[in-house]
């Protein structure tokens, strides 16, 4: 038996034109978030290297993030264990490629970590404790009070797995996971009108 002679044809045009607007209002968008679509730029930049390994907002943050994303294979080589095979990382090359986001409150790095995956539970978090500590170091040109926040997100190839935030005089609040919730993020990135 046909569809259409169970339905008739009219009761399957309506089921049909039901069943689109069924999905269609499923598929609704909200807008974005103010920030979110900068933030899914710059983190957009991190997905594979190309030939440079830091970007930033302004001129002086691709400055520390290049500096930055240097540094920081040598402190994680000497902290860890893990990571050792991140040379052979198809996207990242082994490299750490960086973003610096500076505003008026803050200096928000984005970090894709090669082979993050292989950082897992306390090792996670001392990874996210080094890179915001090297951060909040390389940053100082950029922050003109101590009191400045100092963000770093962490990313593997497709999501975020640590972040840590705080005071550059102080110490992180860390959260670490396998898919770190990035929207907090957002506000960092959003233009001031």
């Amino acid at each position: 038996m046909k569809l259409t002679s169970f339905f008739g044809p009219f009761n399957f045009a309506l089921v049909l034109v039901m069943l689109f607007a069924v999905v269609g209002a499923g598929c609704k968008q909200e807008p974005p978030k103010p920030g979110q679509e900068a933030f899914d730029s710059a983190n957009a930049r991190l997905t594979t290297f190309e030939s440079k390994v830091g970007f930033g907002n302004t001129a002086e943050a691709e400055q520390v993030a290049s500096k930055f994303a240097q540094e920081i294979v040598k402190r994680e080589a000497e902290a860890f264990e893990g990571g050792k095979d991140a040379e052979n990382s198809l996207t990242t090359q082994g490299k750490w490629l960086t973003y610096c986001q500076v505003n008026e409150g803050a200096v928000v790095l984005l970090v894709h970590v090669p082979h993050l995956d292989t950082y897992e539970g306390d090792e996670r978090k001392a990874l996210a404790e080094l890179v915001w500590e090297t951060a909040a170091e390389l940053s100082a040109p950029l922050r003109e009070t101590k009191e400045k926040k100092v963000v770093v997100a962490l990313r593997g190839n497709l999501l975020f797995g640590a972040t840590a935030a705080g005071s550059a005089a102080g110490k992180p609040s860390i959260t670490t996971g396998t898919a770190v919730e990035t929207d907090s993020l957002y506000p960092f990135f959003a233009s001031k009108s």
